[in-house]
């Protein structure tokens, strides 16, 4: 059965470069403690650009422990295309009775996360849950949203500039919307409160920080995009090494296998040259019996020794008396001949014949014969 995260993928088409790894980094942070309060779905991101994307998004809320009690961050997780040559991009989505704290050192008024996880994201050992577990300690160390205060109460007093309180934890963000949640936050949110007021009516400190803030957004955006520049590139580089290591064994084989067709030719072209000869050869021995006519058949049968010549006589003999007996045979039946005088005959070529039949035999299995 197909996973969420596969469907939300197929739904997308071919968004993504690297498919298998988004959908098994997402289905094991979803199996973990950590990733027990997110979601896989598919959301709309608008980029820099202007321009919108959409892409799976891990949606829920991450578990994080404040003042010895347990607290849920609501955040998106969007998984970029070029995942994971690129990071994740988060970002904490306060609900209706929460704000983001001003000012906080990792999260932006757009509620966009800065870590330095996410900076040093590695393709090939950074993960989704130890990015969670990354973000969750950050968030333990300074929360970066709060409960708003209830409407009805009324306004504090100024906060006497000697004194300095701790931000109170932020809301439980399953029991945010509850009369209990509200009590808790209405009692404990003052000094929130009284914070908010003076850097209200602190105009050019707060100028000072939002410039100071803006310059270090931007510089970890930059280090960001550089450094997922540099993963890119790095990746390509490697790529680009294994081609060459591919191409210089293909070229060894390359040249091997020229060798090996260079000596192929030099042997064929010998064969031909022997083949090219051997034809001039016979043509030159045709011409020549041509030109002597038409030879005899004892001419073109010649005995290689004595023993050949005597079975080619032999044999010749043998053919003759066969012959002789069957015109005798005809003569008879005819009645050319007598019958006397045809088996005188028939009785002397017989005899003949098989003297001629026993050297035959005699010579045949002769060992100089046999050897040759």
């Amino acid at each position: 059965m197909a996973s969420p995260t596969d469907l939300a993928l197929q739904s997308l088409g071919g968004v993504y470069r690297d498919p298998q790894r988004v959908s098994r980094d997402a289905d094991t942070l979803l199996s973990r403690p950590e990733g027990y309060g997110l979601k896989v779905k598919v959301s709309t991101l608008v980029q820099n650009s202007g321009e919108e994307i959409r892409l799976v998004c891990l949606g829920g809320t991450i578990g994080i422990a404040y003042g010895g009690t347990r607290y849920n961050i609501p955040v998106d997780i969007y998984l970029p295309p070029p995942y994971p040559l690129k990071p994740p991009h988060c970002y904490v989505r306060p609900v209706s009775t929460m704000i983001l704290k001003p000012g906080h050192r990792h999260v932006d008024r757009q509620g966009l996360v800065y870590m330095p996880y996410l900076h040093e994201w590695r393709p090939h050992k950074s993960n989704l849950v130890n990015m969670v577990i990354s973000m969750a300690g950050i968030f333990e160390k300074d929360p970066p949203v709060y409960a708003k205060p209830a409407e009805a109460a009324p306004d504090p007093p100024p906060m006497p500039a000697q004194t300095s309180q701790p931000p109170p934890p932020p809301p439980s963000y399953d029991t945010v919307g509850t009369t209990h949640g509200f009590a808790a936050a209405a009692s404990s949110l003052q000094s929130i409160f009284k914070v908010g007021q003076k850097i209200a009516t602190g105009s050019k400190q707060s100028d000072r920080l939002t410039a100071a803030e803006l310059r270090a957004q931007v510089t970890q955006k930059l280090r960001m995009r550089v450094q997922a520049v540099l993963e890119e590139k790095r990746e390509k580089a490697q790529e680009s090494m294994k081609d060459q290591v591919n191409l210089e064994h293909g070229r060894k084989e390359l040249i091997q296998k020229m060798d090996r067709l260079k000596s192929m030719k030099s042997v064929l072209s010998e064969n031909i040259e022997h083949a090219t000869a051997q034809n001039d050869k016979l043509r030159q021995y045709i011409e020549e019996i041509e030109g002597k006519g038409e030879t005899s058949i004892d001419d073109a049968i010649i005995p290689v020794d004595v023993a050949s010549g005597q079975i080619l006589n032999l044999m010749s003999e043998n053919h003759c008396i066969e012959d002789a007996i069957y015109h005798l045979d005809r003569a008879l039946n005819n009645g050319t001949i007598a019958i006397d005088e045809h088996l005188k005959e028939v009785r002397k070529l017989s005899r003949k014949q098989f003297l001629s039949r026993a050297h035959f035999k005699k010579i045949t299995t002769a060992p100089a014969i046999n050897s040759f």
